[in-house]
């Protein structure tokens, strides 16, 4: 991976950590404040920036992303870990297919290449709008129509439906 300049970071990776925390969230009926949240995703993509300064395989700096993600998320929340860790493996999940999905259409729509994200870094702020757009709409549409896996609870059997 190719490190990202400071702007990226502010404009991208934050409010990219964000949305994967308040939709993972939102998927399990956890509550946490956006304050959190915010906190989290700082130190989120703190950890994953500097992951990318070394050079490492693709996808480590993703893994390292939702560690620190999960750390700082069980520490400040006192949610059960468990219901955090798939909460926001959750929210990776759906973040990382969303980008597999538009990725493809991005590139060839802009005659680009991910190569080309390295050499402008300011495209990473373009490549992450419909991302951050895709991202919003679900987090809006899981709320107001209270869609998620909140019927069956993390970890453990639903009595009640035995």
């Amino acid at each position: 991976m190719f490190p990202i300049p400071w702007y990226v970071v502010l404009l991208v990776s934050i409010p990219e950590s964000f949305l994967v925390v308040i939709l993972g969230f939102s998927l399990y009926n956890l509550k946490i404040s956006y304050r959190k949240a915010l906190l989290i995703a700082m130190f989120g993509s703190l950890g994953c920036d500097l992951v990318r300064l070394f050079n490492t395989i693709n996808g480590v700096h993703t893994l390292i992303w939702a560690t620190v993600m999960i750390v700082v998320t069980t520490i400040l929340s006192r949610i059960d870990a468990w219901k955090v860790i798939v909460a926001i493996l959750t929210g990776v999940t759906i973040c990382v297919v969303v980008v597999s999905l538009y990725s493809p259409i991005y590139f060839s729509l802009t005659s680009t290449n991910i190569h080309d994200l390295q050499i402008k870094p300011w495209l990473n702020v373009y490549f992450f709008l419909p991302e951050a757009f895709l991202l919003s709409a679900i987090c809006v549409v899981v709320n107001k129509y209270r869609l998620g896996f909140k019927n069956e609870p993390i970890g453990g059997v639903n009595n009640e439906t035995l």
